[in-house]
């Protein structure tokens, strides 16, 4: 069994909502292996509700992929553009915060040919901005987020799929108040699954806020 790692990237709420221009609160993308180099891409974008003057979900969404050297590989024209499936509410179920926190999650799903190449795929997406009222990182507006996942020749050797989480968790951590979430997930290869925090990576910026993913590596997003 190999050991393979996945993050999921939230961020967290202190604060009470109120209108302003920035949204996205998280995301996740995971791939299933069809057979004969066919995959199945699942992005998942997560932004707060109560932003009434949020950005929309993108619809299409750009999505980017590149080699394992970070160039376009032959046969892809980036970006793809992909339209969302739906768009569904995910209510927070922490209610020791002033005001009822509601989340929105859109799912875009796409399939991509990926023929085994030597250094794998890089998929990503990229967009800005973070939601103004996450007291946790400094000037959140000013951050985007990107979501990206690597598919290694040996996992496109093998037909490999990652990992998928069992829930769509959105939580909110209220000072002082114990809380309880779970993040466990699944894996159809029966790989060992290895969990752990990791930094949430930075995205675009209020200039570009909805345009081409860069290639890895990516910067990180500033904690407090």
């Amino acid at each position: 069994m190999k050991n393979i790692k996945f993050i999921f990237f939230t961020l967290c709420f202190f604060t009470t909502i109120t209108s302003n221009a920035w949204h996205l609160t998280g995301g996740e993308m995971f791939y299933e292996c069809l057979g004969n180099n066919q995959y199945k891409i699942t992005i998942q974008v997560y932004r707060d509700f109560n932003t009434q003057q949020g950005s929309a979900f993108d619809n299409p969404l750009l999505l980017s992929v590149f080699d394992g050297n970070g160039q376009t590989p032959n046969g892809f024209s980036n970006p793809l553009s992909i339209p969302y499936n739906n768009v569904s509410m995910l209510s927070n179920q922490n209610f020791c915060a002033i005001n009822t926190l509601d989340f929105e999650m859109a799912t875009y799903t796409t399939y991509l040919t990926l023929p085994l190449n030597a250094s794998g795929y890089h998929i990503s997406y990229q967009r800005c901005c973070l939601n103004a009222n996450i007291s946790n990182v400094f000037n959140p507006n000013n951050y985007g987020m990107t979501l990206t996942t690597f598919i290694s020749t040996y996992a496109l050797s093998v037909c490999n799929s990652s990992p998928q989480f069992n829930h769509n968790v959105t939580p909110t951590f209220c000072i002082g108040s114990p809380i309880l979430m779970d993040y466990s997930g699944s894996d159809i290869n029966g790989d060992s699954l290895v969990y752990s925090f990791s930094e949430p990576y930075h995205g675009l910026s209020t200039a570009n806020p909805s345009g081409i993913s860069s290639p890895p590596p990516y910067s990180y997003v500033p904690f407090i």
